[in-house]
């Protein structure tokens, strides 16, 4: 796909499909994998671009990190879904909180920990919570309303 405009047009396009993404939940994924179509294009144009480098291009003009881009680029390749992301996210993050507690322990295991592994409800609920936990504000505000919706309808179906 090259069409040729203009790489600060571009960057924009990027953004704003991003925010379009950010916002959206039910087509998130959609907005994400043509910004990622956009950010491929991009990518190969800089490639070309004297005295441009990729990760000035996505800072200058998309405020991206190069991982963020490089995730939003598998999603439109169809490596991986945005559920997929998502999930490893909240499994690095729940990781690292975890080599935070064992190193703020000295590197002990707790005599709990030892003697009693999480249940298998408790342990979905700790990866939902790691989920949750990785959502920035606007997706957390998000499906914080969708689940008061989701309440409302539930009431008023029972009623």
């Amino acid at each position: 796909m090259s069409s040729e405009l203009p790489l600060e047009t571009l960057g924009g396009q990027i953004k704003a499909h991003i925010a379009k993404g950010d916002q959206a939940i039910g087509k998130a994924e959609e907005h994400y994998k043509a910004a990622g179509i956009h950010l491929k294009e991009a990518k190969e144009r800089v490639m070309h671009t004297r005295g441009l480098t990729w990760p000035a291009f996505l800072v200058k003009h998309c405020s991206l990190h190069r991982s963020r881009a490089d995730e939003l680029i598998a999603i439109a390749e169809g490596k991986k879904t945005l559920t997929e992301i998502r999930a490893g996210k909240a499994e690095r993050q729940a990781r690292s909180m975890e080599r935070n507690r064992s190193a703020a322990s000295g590197g002990r295991s707790s005599e709990k920990t030892e003697q009693k592994q999480p249940s298998e409800p408790e342990s979905k609920l700790k990866t939902a919570l790691a989920a949750f936990d990785a959502l920035d504000g606007e997706e957390r505000e998000q499906f914080l309303q969708a689940r008061q919706l989701v309440a409302a309808v539930t009431l008023a179906h029972a009623a």
